[in-house]
């Protein structure tokens, strides 16, 4: 995979590289890496016992990577698209009997972040403001065992609209090392129990994704 992300990272540079970009464009691609939380806000009408899984607030960590290119127009305004492939989780606990049942959902996801983001060049360091889409596409994902019942784990695409600052610290004329602090909101997960968590299924959706990315880059 690191083999990979590096073929990709040239490829997109060299791309950046041909002659016929217009003076009003600017070109910024590479490789970002992200890691941050997740959170699963529980549902209206979550069961009270603690027989059923997820019926409260919990959360867990993730992890993407994937290249990405911005492209910036009269160097205030820019469109970023990321091709992240990365893992969540949550994890939670209940306690029955005065013995603790431990789980968790995992799953494993491509996702498409799409932002219009506007930005301030300054010297040595450019600052941005950005929103917009975050697709995410399901690749895998793992049962679930609470106590003695196995759940099975269901995938599913979702949108989540997200918001972030940004900091591009300039290394030279070429390379740039960027720093971008995101929260995403899934619009596409149910709000009631029974359509998240029903007939020996769950369906795993973040209600937030936290992140922190960093990354390195070549701007033409």
């Amino acid at each position: 995979m690191k083999k990979g992300l590096v073929v990709l990272f040239f490829v997109s540079v060299s791309v950046s590289a041909y002659a016929g970009i217009p003076v009003w464009l600017n070109i910024e691609s590479g490789v970002k890496g992200a890691v941050g939380g997740d959170l699963w806000v529980a549902a209206d009408n979550s069961p009270s016992n603690s027989n059923n899984p997820f019926t409260e607030t919990t959360g867990g960590f993730a992890g993407e990577v994937g290249p990405f290119v911005e492209l910036r127009f009269i160097k205030f305004i820019a469109l970023d698209m990321e091709f992240l492939f990365g893992w969540d989780q949550i994890k939670a606990k209940d306690t029955i009997g005065g013995i603790d049942y431990k789980y968790s959902a995992k799953s494993f996801n491509f996702k498409l972040p799409i932002l219009l983001k506007g930005v301030l060049p300054l010297p040595g360091v450019k600052l941005s403001l950005g929103t917009g889409p975050i697709l995410e596409f399901p690749i895998s994902g793992n049962d679930i065992v609470q106590s003695n019942t196995k759940y099975k784990e269901k995938t599913k695409f979702s949108v989540l609209w997200a918001a972030e600052i940004g900091i591009d610290v300039k290394l030279n004329k070429h390379f740039r090392l960027p720093f971008n602090l995101r929260a995403s909101y899934n619009l596409s997960q149910p709000s009631s129990y029974n359509d998240r968590i029903n007939n020996g299924s769950m369906t795993y959706q973040n209600t937030w994704e936290f992140r922190l990315l960093l990354g390195v880059a070549y701007e033409l």
